[in-house]
């Protein structure tokens, strides 16, 4: 570890990490899911797809599609599919980023406790820490649909601190999306970036407003 990401941990009580991009590679799978789910339909995706689901919780970007292309379905019915276009690929496929394991190890054996704060949904999240062993790691899971804005606000971060007791000031956020440390920033937090090659374009900004940046754990 680099010595600010030292420091950091040697100064907090609790650490909160995003999931998706952040702890595992998974980026991939949600382009996938999105685009086979309108290919089946015989949509093609817009050119601004990914973009514009980006900072969106999973339901609000099954509402943003029916919208869009007006789908006879119900909001259930899209994240039921979406559900079980995932699920197997979190259950078996998707592995933990560089180096996750052995840190995850070194943060709990420091005394810091450690939450997720994500906007995967619950059943996929299990699947895939279980999967990879590291589910009784985590003190708490904390996903967007149990707050009520998403995570270019401070909600479920300080959703988090709440639950674990912890001030947010003592905690320190790692995140991997431009607008996620936005929402970790206004929490009061300090705020760990990782790189994550999806959001590359958006390094040179979060650089500058986190603490620290790293290219892998």
């Amino acid at each position: 570890m680099v010595k600010i990401v030292e420091h950091i941990i040697n100064s907090v009580k609790g650490a909160i990490f995003d999931l998706d991009g952040t702890l595992i590679d998974s980026m991939q799978v949600w382009d996938k899911v999105g685009e086979d789910f309108l290919l089946k339909r015989g949509i093609a995706p817009p050119k601004d797809f990914k973009v514009a689901i980006a900072e969106m919780t999973f339901t609000q970007s099954a509402e943003y599609l029916i919208k869009l292309f007006n789908l006879p379905m119900t909001l259930i019915q899209v994240i039921d599919e979406w559900n079980d276009m995932a699920f197997y690929e979190y259950s078996h496929n998707i592995r933990l980023k560089d180096g996750v394991n052995e840190f995850l190890i070194k943060m709990k054996s420091n005394g810091i406790k450690i939450a997720i704060a994500t906007s995967c949904l619950p059943k996929l999240c299990e699947a895939v820490l279980k999967n990879n062993g590291i589910f009784d790691l985590f003190d708490i899971i904390v996903t967007s649909d149990d707050v009520t804005n998403n995570k270019s606000y401070p909600d479920i971060y300080l959703a988090v601190a709440e639950k674990i007791g912890i001030s947010p000031s003592d905690c320190v956020v790692f995140e991997d999306a431009l607008y996620a440390v936005i929402g970790a920033r206004l929490a009061g937090m300090q705020v760990i970036g990782v790189f994550e090659r999806c959001f590359a374009n958006e390094e040179s900004k979060m650089r500058t407003l986190c603490d620290d940046y790293i290219l892998s754990f």
